[in-house]
């Protein structure tokens, strides 16, 4: 059964490389056209991707930090998303070669039609400044994906990893390198608009898509190579439970944002729901809360859906596919450039980063999976004690 798997990883690998590459190759072709289109949808392609690349990593600290048996399931691929860390590097290129045409804040008309405010914002909106904090990020993410995938002895069940000392420092660190980044790639593109929990609001988005993802990846191989019992059905369920827990925290930030910015009803402040709240981004508004909130809250409440592959499966396609549209609905209007044309850019940035990243996600995917069942089995379905939170001290040693 591996065997087929390790066979679809293969296909998947060509696959991606293809469409990678049409995508790719769509997106330079526009740009020579219509510049600021192009980026605007790199933009949107790139940080969809680097959302769940980092969400990965932020995944593997958690697990280091908590300990817990779906750590253990969903391990080769968030392994594998951790691994991409060095390739958004690469693939931030672009973005860090268009910082002239996507942000506002080096355009002079810009600059000095809105002096008062962005004079006393130059000291961090600035190019040289701009460069050394990504430098900063990408160096921490990727220290980060070489020092937690390492090591050979994994928990039995929930016992706590040797990495859980650092795993709670660098959680701190992980969390405001991704809260600056959101700020400086997202947030900047309205330079005189600020929101406090903005950053938080990405990350968890992150986490929540690469969770999805994650799991995904995990039950196509669970369904071909492990037996349908009672040990993996509890761990379905808390993976259930804790994708749940994600969604309700991006839920509570999101609806934290709005009533802070709604209940000041500053000017500065409250034209970027506006700007969300007119023509076609209204409708997408509603969207957002009923498919990437209510739906998916709704369906994980039931312990039925927690414990079908085939039903998770569907749910987390679903918030998948809604994060992308709140990453159009958060960057687009801000880039004032949604034609036809930044919708194509769109799509062929997603297609394009997505091939790139997608190949070396099952690339590493494919290396790993080998020794999955026997993880597994050793780790859950031998008599583990599955529920979260309580410790056992003893561990299993497996293979990265």
């Amino acid at each position: 059964m591996l065997d087929s798997v390790s066979a679809r990883t293969d296909s998947w690998q060509t696959r991606c490389l293809i469409v990678g590459a049409i995508g790719l190759v769509i997106t330079l072709v526009i740009g020579f056209f219509a510049p600021a289109d192009a980026f605007a949808g790199y933009l949107v392609g790139y940080t969809f991707w680097w959302a769940i690349g980092i969400g990965s990593l932020g995944l593997m600290i958690l697990y280091h930090l908590t300990g817990g048996a779906w750590g253990v399931m969903l391990k080769p691929a968030i392994m594998s998303g951790v691994s991409t860390v060095p390739l958004l590097a690469v693939l931030f290129l672009p973005i860090a070669f268009g910082v002239g045409v996507i942000y506002p804040w080096l355009n002079e008309e810009y600059i000095a039609e809105h002096s008062y405010l962005m004079g006393k914002k130059d000291w961090y909106l600035n190019l040289p400044f701009f460069y050394g904090r990504a430098i900063f990020y990408f160096a921490i993410w990727i220290l980060f994906s070489l020092i937690f995938p390492r090591p050979k002895v994994f928990p039995r069940a929930e016992a706590p990893s040797p990495l859980r000392g650092i795993a709670a420092v660098s959680m701190l660190v992980f969390v405001s390198t991704v809260t600056f980044a959101a700020f400086d790639w997202l947030m900047t593109l309205d330079p005189l608009w600020y929101s406090t929990i903005f950053g938080l609001l990405a990350g968890i988005g992150g986490i929540l898509t690469a969770f999805a993802l994650c799991t995904i990846a995990s039950y196509c191989v669970e369904a071909e190579t492990l037996p349908n019992t009672k040990p993996m059905e509890e761990v379905q369920i808390d993976v259930g439970s804790l994708q749940f827990a994600f969604i309700m925290l991006w839920g509570y930030f999101s609806l934290s944002q709005f009533l802070i910015i709604w209940s000041a009803n500053y000017p500065d402040e409250a034209f970027w729901y506006i700007q969300r709240s007119t023509d076609a981004w209204q409708f997408v508004t509603v969207i957002l809360v009923l498919l990437h909130f209510v739906v998916p809250f709704s369906l994980l409440l039931s312990r039925d859906t927690k414990r079908s592959p085939k039903a998770m499966i569907r749910v987390c396609s679903l918030l998948l596919t809604i994060h992308l549209v709140e990453i159009v609905w958060t960057t687009m209007p801000s880039t004032q450039n949604t034609t036809w044309l930044s919708i194509v850019t769109v799509l062929s940035s997603v297609a394009g980063v997505g091939g790139i990243w997608g190949w070396w996600f099952c690339r590493s995917f494919g290396d790993r999976i080998d020794s999955y069942p026997e993880i597994v089995r050793d780790v859950l379905v031998k008599g583990a004690d599955h529920s979260v939170g309580h410790h056992s001290h003893t561990g299993t040693e497996v293979t990265a």
